[in-house]
C-alpha cells in the first residue's frame, strides 16, 4: 500500500509581532513545530497540514481570548464551532473540523490575516509537495499559493500544467 505525504512549507517566517496568539496557535496546530527566535516563526510540516487538529479545548479558549483586538476571518467560525462540540475526550482535547465553512484552506486565511495587519511583510507563500512512496500518477505533483492582504492565489501543478496548456493552445492528454 502507498504512502502517501505533503510536506509543506510557508515563507518567509511569520513575525510575531504581527501574528495574534489565536493565529500562532491554530498554525503550530495545523503544522509540525518550526524554529522561532525572538522575532519570527517558521511553520511547515512534513506530512501536510493537519484540517482536523486536535486541541486543547482550554487553550483554543485562552489564545481566542487573548485576541479579542485581532480582526480574524476564522475565530468566529471556530467560536461557533467550539461552542456547538458537545464530547471532549478525558484530555479536555476537541477535533476542530477547519474544512467546513471557509472558501479558502484555513491557514491561508491565518496568514492573509496576519499579511493585512503586517507592517513587515507584504505576502507569503505556501507550498506543499505531493509524495508517494510508489511511482503511481496520483501520487506526484504539488501546490502553490500566494497571500496577499487583498487575494490569495492557490493553484495545483495539475491547474497550472491545464492553465500552460491553453496558453500554448494545446490540448490535453
Amino acid at each position: 500500500m502507498p504512502d502517501y505525504h505533503s510536506p509543506t512549507i510557508v515563507q518567509p517566517a511569520i513575525p510575531l509581532s504581527d501574528a495574534s496568539p489565536f493565529e500562532l496557535f491554530l498554525l503550530g496546530a495545523m503544522f509540525e513545530a518550526g524554529s522561532e527566535d525572538e522575532t519570527s516563526r517558521d511553520f511547515a510540516t512534513e506530512y501536510g497540514v493537519d484540517q482536523w487538529p486536535s486541541v486543547s479545548a482550554d487553550d483554543l479558549r485562552k489564545a481566542m481570548a487573548d485576541s479579542a483586538e485581532f480582526e480574524s476571518q476564522v475565530m468566529p467560525s471556530v467560536a461557533a464551532m467550539l461552542a456547538g462540540l458537545v464530547g471532549f475526550d478525558e484530555s479536555g482535547h476537541v477535533v476542530l473540523d477547519l474544512c467546513i465553512g471557509f472558501e479558502d484552506p484555513v491557514h491561508l486565511l491565518l496568514l492573509q490575516d496576519i499579511v493585512r495587519r503586517s507592517v513587515s511583510v507584504q505576502w507569503f507563500t505556501c507550498v506543499t509537495a505531493y509524495t508517494c512512496s510508489k511511482p503511481m500518477a496520483d501520487g506526484f505533483g504539488g501546490r502553490a499559493a500566494l497571500v496577499t492582504a487583498d487575494r490569495i492565489w492557490n493553484r495545483s501543478t495539475d491547474e497550472l500544467l491545464e492553465e500552460f496548456m491553453s496558453e500554448a493552445k494545446l490540448a490535453p492528454a
